[in-house]
């Protein structure tokens, strides 16, 4: 399913920050799986809820052991698009250095032990959903980044999640903005009743 609940995600989040033994516990490749639909999605404020959690949650970076990285204790891939995603748009030269710090190859250092794959799909996926972000200033440079993918993964791997993501596109343009069903209360809540909604 394409949909995300915000306030579910929220709820997620909260609970992982009250319940800290959990973080140690988490199957990470599992909410990574869950949180799928959240990575290509037109609302920003689901795209940096899912890296939210993803961002709470303990993990090993692959060059977390080598001397002489200059990385950072807390930077790994997940931080570095939150970063991104949090970063207003005027300010879109900020964006693109934290994605450029993603460039394919050089991001390998960033990313969690034993996910690099799962984790390229999602620098990708967010990589892709910044087309939704109406600012043509900000594309130009986010090709350079998306190349470098498309050369970096095999080609299988990327022109899968790329179709995927057109597949999406096309099924929300065929979408039928009336709905005959009355809103979910999750979703009713999230679109009616939030002060930081902006429809």
């Amino acid at each position: 399913s394409t949909k995300c609940c915000e306030s579910s995600l929220r709820l997620y989040r909260f609970y992982l920050e009250a319940a800290t033994s959990q973080r140690e516990t988490i199957n990470l490749k599992r909410i990574t799986e869950l949180l799928l639909p959240c990575y290509f999605n037109p609302s920003a404020s689901i795209r940096c809820s899912a890296l939210e959690i993803l961002s709470s949650i303990n993990i090993e970076i692959e060059g977390g052991d080598e001397e002489g990285t200059g990385i950072t204790v807390d930077e790994n891939v997940f931080n570095i698009l939150l970063a991104a995603e949090r970063c207003d748009i005027i300010d879109f030269r900020s964006r693109l250095l934290q994605f450029r710090k993603l460039i394919y190859g050089s991001h390998k250092k960033l990313l969690p032990r034993d996910l690099s794959t799962e984790c390229d799909h999602i620098v990708l996926r967010f990589g892709l959903a910044q087309f939704f972000v109406q600012f043509t200033k900000l594309w130009p440079a986010m090709y350079e980044i998306l190349e470098s993918f498309a050369r970096g993964m095999t080609i299988d791997e990327f022109w899968n999640v790329l179709s995927e993501a057109l597949l999406q596109v096309n099924a929300g343009c065929r979408e039928s903005d009336i709905s005959s069903d009355p809103p979910h209360l999750l979703e009713w809540c999230d679109n009616c009743n939030r002060f930081d909604y902006h429809s």
